[in-house]
């Protein structure tokens, strides 16, 4: 037994494997993946089983059916079936568990179909290893005869003559590779597309170069006219000869094209192969053009040279080149809409040319392509041309910003062009959020984190880093020791920059599978220094798996109408949305109006104590639980947003046929709602469920006791009397297991010191857990409906995707609330109802607080056309109803005053008197007595970090005097925060902060929550009005000066802060009460 009684044997962890007693000598039928036996037979052979060393893993098809019957080959690879490559590249098993051919020749139900892809067989992958070897033996052994091919006439160059069922060219069969870099002077390089090309020996196969000296078989030319080509482009390949590297110098170049890649194509790739004769596969081009929006222009000797973009459905970047644009780029500014056509966009990953012959051996395979890398793993696809758009669209993308009235006149079409521009500019957002990450390959020593975790920790020290450039915690890493011929993925645990000295120190960690890999290089290629072990390696960060937002890489994927119909619920909200009609001109009956109002007093029980509701609250609940499909609620800070989006959630779940779905932006968010939820006492039936994906479970900082895995692991004991025999025991081994994992997440300081058995039974656990965890939530939703799930919106739209676990009860999602709806961005709403289009949508936000986050201005193009705040919509759409929360319970009602200038109008009244909020007037003196606030004038200048953040000591030195005080009047640290506008000055303030252990955090991470007491740093000094929107942003000053509940301290350079038109509007305030004081003047107003 296991040290939790769990029996960590196989069977008894439900792992147990059907044996057979047959033999088999012959090869086993062809049948769907869900018929493969568990287990390999015993004396599995066929007549290829010695040819390739993985050959044993695979069960190949019938040659004769790609030979003599051939059914119906297409063109049309569907990225459903032949998925894009994920963020994690091969690193993920249940992806690569994918990457196997998808038809299936059954002798009693041939298919019809085929696509060309899949056409290749092992027979033409093992001889073209054997063709191409006997050409390296010629070249190193130096009986290689290079044969001249200067005289062949060139290809014509009008067209690519492309074909799905490639010729025998000289009695050779090709094998398939796909265009991925087209840098390489006047060629490009391909990469193979059958992972038993170059797996596990023949690295040197894995890239190779195609140049003007290559003949097409199909047009007896030479070369071909690379204008026409495009990334992602298949080739078929016949055969290879050596580059002109590998005529120089074979051995050496053998030796380095056999290095594990990074990438495709650096300054320092060497190849060893290229395509003497080919064929081009089928191209398909999409019928209609698409968007794409410029992110940056490079410029040489003031001409630009090439320019960076994004266009639709990939959330990568493309380079675009004066080549292929119908226009001159020096006309372009960036951020601008333009027209491309382009193919059709299809995944850059290898696959298997056959089945698996188990699903033991499937396992296997997919294990064994983790140490490859993509060469092209973006899902970007280069255009063909790049054309500007019609003076016509440009009307219309205006017209779109402003009242909508094409929407109105033709709703279809403005659907299919609203989809188009919103997926262009999710891409370009998602593609800047990661033009900062770091590009280069780092060559380093690496260190042995001590004591010795599992998996493994390793850290480095990168240098020439201004910041952290992408090297973030979660982000994935690539490690090749040199030396060793297999690639280590690695997962960053911890980043400190320190950009005086321009480095990062990072601290990776291995996963589970990678553990023992890494350990046996460290071992043969490291060596001993002092207190641990070191070794030389080459690391570079992997693709972000996440970006500042995640909702913009999922939107970019997306068509946000596609399963949006005619007279459903969703589309009945988007055109309240989008139709600009008044409330009450619809046909529908409970889109005419709301529930009459009443001014019958509202109580609820709440944490043990009653709670009346304000007017504006009920009006609030009212609108809420209507049924016009999309509502909102105005809610500014401090009304009781959560308790009354809690209370609509609660009174809506009362129907058992309605699911409500809570969404909002962040997990801690989440959280928070859902702890408002469990505190109401008068619903008790309701059944409360908060989902976090796995990866953010590991840093969850604000569990809550209805998180999806603790509801999982309680099901086999509180509803034991409902479940079967089979469930009873699902739910015990998932329990047993999810006990393992989280033993460990809550005790990480353990995990150096767990034993092999320990390791072992810690992998099986994560394995079970995630194998198990759709069947589990399906047991759930038989014995423990939920009433209201919360997740956040990413988790939203992942979990009811394809593959997703609440992908099979979406119809009885019925309502979707929205929280913290100011920073949930347009494409959200509207991906929403495509997700769940029987669902009404109700959201509650404050449109005067922070918009969702951008990297770029927030007026250019992906800003306003993907990032456009939910609330700020809403409130201009005339048909949605709107509910104000205006009084608010958090601040001193002093202080109200400020963002009722700011922001409100004066329209906010306070419900909390002052004697409330006496924490800082009953200790201390203020300029205007009872009103507790600040402003400190900050001598001296800011400075700018490498990073480009500022940052200003003079500031610090002020708020710690200021800190010391208000300990010292006997404030306890945890109700103090000190909230900064800039990174840097984030940094330098970090230790300080840690010294007197009191929060610190900055203005973009802190909307949503309060303190007592706040001291806010602006830092910068010398503002450029037009340029300084940043901290110029009404709705940032806005949050960072509604956080404090008893008063604030607001630290920066008056005089340049009065240059700011929203500063100078807090300062005439501070005036007006004598508020704002030298550094020196603060301190008398602590003195007895």
């Amino acid at each position: 037994m296991s040290r939790r009684g769990v029996s960590s044997s196989a069977s008894a962890w439900g792992q147990s494997r059907p044996t057979s007693a047959s033999v088999f000598s012959g090869p086993l039928p062809q049948v769907p993946t869900s018929q493969l036996p568990q287990d390999t037979p015993q004396g599995y052979t066929h007549y290829l089983i010695d040819k390739h060393p993985w050959a044993r893993f695979v069960n190949p098809r019938p040659v004769h059916f790609l030979r003599e019957n051939l059914p119906t080959v297409t063109a049309t690879l569907d990225t459903t079936v032949y998925r894009h490559l994920p963020d994690a590249g091969y690193m993920s098993t249940r992806f690569n568990k994918s990457l196997f051919p998808q038809v299936v020749f059954r002798a009693d139900r041939l298919p019809t179909r085929i696509p060309f892809i899949e056409i290749p067989h092992l027979e033409d992958t093992i001889d073209f290893r054997a063709r191409s070897k006997q050409v390296m033996n010629q070249l190193l052994s130096g009986t290689y005869d290079e044969v001249d091919v200067a005289n062949v006439s060139p290809s014509p160059a009008d067209q690519l003559h492309s074909v799905k069922i490639p010729p025998v060219y000289k009695g050779i069969r090709p094998v398939l590779y796909q265009v991925v870099a087209t840098g390489w002077g006047a060629g490009v390089i391909l990469e193979a597309k059958d992972f038993f090309i170059m797996g596990p020996d023949r690295r040197d196969l894995h890239c190779i170069t195609f140049d003007q000296y290559s003949i097409d078989v199909i047009t007896g030319g030479r070369g071909f006219n690379k204008a026409l080509l495009s990334i992602k482009d298949f080739v078929w390949v016949y055969s290879v000869k050596p580059t002109l590297q590998a005529l120089e110098s074979p051995r050496t170049t053998l030796r380095q094209a056999s290095v594990p890649r990074t990438t495709a194509l650096e300054t320092t790739s060497s190849f060893f192969c290229r395509v003497p004769h080919f064929a081009f596969a089928p191209i398909i081009n999409r019928e209609e053009p698409i968007y794409g929006i410029i992110l940056s222009r490079t410029t040489r000797y003031n001409n630009v040279i090439h320019a960076r973009a994004a266009f639709e459905g990939c959330p990568d970047a493309v380079t675009i080149t004066p080549s292929i644009c119908q226009f001159s780029l020096n006309r372009t500014v960036p951020f601008e809409i333009l027209g491309a056509h382009s193919r059709v966009n299809v995944s850059s990953a290898t696959r298997f040319c056959e089945p698996p012959v188990s699903l033991e051996a499937r396992a296997h395979l997919a294990g064994l392509i983790r140490c490859f890398l993509p060469m092209h793993p973006d899902e970007g696809i280069l255009p063909l041309t790049v054309f500007k758009i019609s003076p016509a669209e440009h009307a219309w993308f205006a017209d779109r910003l402003g009242r909508f009235d094409n929407f109105y006149r033709d709703p279809v079409g403005s659907k299919r062009r609203l989809a188009k521009i919103c997926n262009a500019a999710c891409s370009a957002l998602a593609a800047v959020n990661a033009a900062g990450d770091d590009k280069h390959t780092h060559w380093d020593v690496a260190f042995v984190v001590t004591p010795v975790w599992h998996p493994l920790r390793i850290q480095i020290t990168l240098r020439d880093m201004a910041s952290e450039a992408g090297w973030s915690t979660g982000r994935h890493a690539i490690l090749w020791v040199p030396g060793s011929l297999n690639l280590i993925k690695m997962k960053v645990v911890a980043v400190e920059a320190n950009p005086p000295r321009k480095e990062v120190r990072v601290v990776l960690q291995a996963f589970p599978w990678s553990h023992e890999p890494l350990k046996r290089l460290i071992h043969r290629f490291g060596r001993d220094v002092p207190g641990t072990r070191a070794f030389d390696v080459c690391v570079r960060l992997g693709k972000s798996t996440t970006s500042a937002n995640p909702v913009y890489d999922i939107v970019s994927r997306m068509d946000v109408f596609d399963n949006v119909m005619p007279r459903t619920l969703a589309d009945q909200l988007i055109t309240i949305l989008y139709a600009n009609q008044p409330l009450g001109t619809s046909d529908e009956p409970h889109l005419k109006s709301l529930p009459p109002p009443s001014d019958e007093e509202r109580f609820f029980r709440v944490k043990g104590r009653s709670v009346t509701l304000t007017p504006d609250q009920r009006d609030a609940v009212r609108v809420g639980t209507g049924k016009i499909p999309l509502v909102a609620i105005q809610a500014a800070f401090g009304t009781g947003k959560a308790l009354v989006g809690a209370i609509i959630a609660a009174l809506l779940s009362g129907d058992s046929e309605t699911i409500v779905i809570v969404t909002t932006s962040t997990n801690a968010a989440v959280a928070q709602f859902t702890d408002t939820l469990l505190s109401l006492e008068d619903f008790p039936q309701m059944r409360v469920v908060r989902h976090i994906s796995d990866t953010a479970a590991a840093d969850n900082l604000t569990p809550t006791p209805v998180d999806l895995s603790k509801v999982l692991k309680s099901l086999g004991s509180e509803f034991k009397d409902q479940l079967s025999e089979g469930d009873l025991e699902k739910c015990e081994l998932f329990k047993g297991y999810r006990d393992i994992i989280e033993s460990y997440m809550e005790h990480p300081e353990a995990i150096p010191n767990m034993t092999d058995d320990q390791k072992d039974e810690y992998e099986i656990a994560e394995q079970y857990v995630s194998r198990t965890l759709k069947r589990m939530v399906k047991i759930m939703f038989r014995v423990r409906r939920p009433s209201v799930i919360c997740m956040t919106t990413s988790s939203l739209l992942n979990s009811t995707g394809r593959k997703g676990i609440f992908k099979s009860y979406i119809r009885d999602f019925r309502v979707v609330i929205g929280d913290e709806a100011s920073q949930i961005p347009e494409p959200a709403l509207l991906s929403i109802a495509s997700r769940l289009p029987h669902a009404r949508q109700v959201y509650i936000g404050d449109v005067h607080q922070l918009a969702p986050h951008v990297k770029c201005p927030p007026t250019a193009n992906p800003a306003v056309h993907g990032a456009r705040s939910v609330m700020d919509l809403l409130l201009h759409a005339p048909a949605v109803p709107v509910a104000p929360l205006i009084t608010t319970f958090r601040a001193h009602p002093a202080l109200l005053a400020l963002p009722n200038r700011i922001a409100y109008d004066g329209q906010l009244v306070s419900g909390t008197p002052a004697e409330a909020r006496s924490l800082l007037v009953s200790r201390m003196f203020f300029p205007t007595p009872g009103v507790p606030f600040i402003f400190v004038d900050v001598a001296g200048k800011s400075a700018q970090a490498p990073s480009m953040s500022h940052f200003n000591e003079n500031e610090i030195s002020a708020c710690l005097g200021v800190l010391r005080k208000l300990l010292g009047l006997g404030i306890a640290p945890q109700d103090i925060c000190v909230i900064t506008f800039y990174r840097e000055q984030y940094r330098r303030m970090r230790p300080h902060a840690e010294q007197y252990n009191v929060e610190l955090t900055t203005v973009d991470s802190v909307q949503g929550r309060e303190k007592e007491v706040v001291l806010l740093l602006t830092t910068k000094t010398n503002f450029n009005p037009d340029a300084d929107t940043f901290i110029n942003d009404y709705r940032r000053l806005n949050v960072a000066t509604t956080r404090c509940r008893h008063g604030q301290f607001v630290f920066g350079h008056a005089k340049s802060l009065r240059a700011l038109p929203t500063w100078n509007t807090l300062l005439q305030w501070a005036y007006s009460l004598r508020a704002v004081v030298t550094q020196s003047q603060v301190l008398r107003y602590f003195e007895p």
